[in-house]
């Protein structure tokens, strides 16, 4: 009797069908893609809004945003002057587009700051940089004056409208004044 040769009673591993190598190969792939996409769409985003460091662009959009609230402040002063809004939203109204302002060339987080925190942080601003006092102190001074009327408790009838129209005239030519200081 001869001996077998143990090499012989072994058989190759057998090899995998091509649809299922091909079904594993794409879903690997698709959980790759579903990563990359989880990462792309929920990466921090770039600010579109963040001003050019220099040069054209950046005065071009200063005034662009100046133009756009300007007209914005125009159109406010119209719908309080026939009735549309309540001196409250009005004034809260104008508090928020002086605000946007300050956030968009400012780097302030003004629209939630507070009257004092945005004072303090107008403080803080200006010590850093010293161009930025005069726009930064005037867009203080028109959100002030915004804070009485636009506290008001709801549907508060004006005791005076002629003190409430001077009050709103001294707040829009504080805003509009806030506006062009932002060059």
């Amino acid at each position: 009797m001869a001996a077998a040769d143990p090499l012989r009673e072994l058989s190759p591993p057998v090899g995998y069908d091509a649809p299922w190598a091909l079904l594993g190969l794409a879903l690997v792939a698709l959980v790759v893609v579903w990563h990359l996409g989880v990462w792309w769409w929920t990466r921090p985003a770039r600010d579109r809004r963040a001003p050019a460091r220099s040069g054209p662009a950046r005065r071009w959009r200063r005034a662009r945003l100046r133009r756009r609230v300007l007209r914005a402040l125009d159109a406010l002063d119209a719908e309080r002057s026939v009735g549309r809004t309540t001196d409250r939203e009005s004034h809260l109204a104008l508090s928020a587009l002086v605000r946007g302002l300050a956030e968009d060339l400012g780097d302030l987080p003004a629209r939630s700051l507070a009257l004092d925190d945005l004072a303090l942080a107008t403080e803080a601003a200006t010590e850093r940089d010293q161009r930025r006092s005069r726009p930064l102190a005037a867009t203080v001074a028109a959100v002030a004056l915004t804070y009485p009327p636009g506290f008001a408790p709801d549907g508060a009838p004006a005791t005076d409208r002629t003190a409430a129209d001077e009050r709103w005239a001294r707040a829009l030519a504080a805003a509009r004044e806030a506006v062009a200081a932002w060059r």
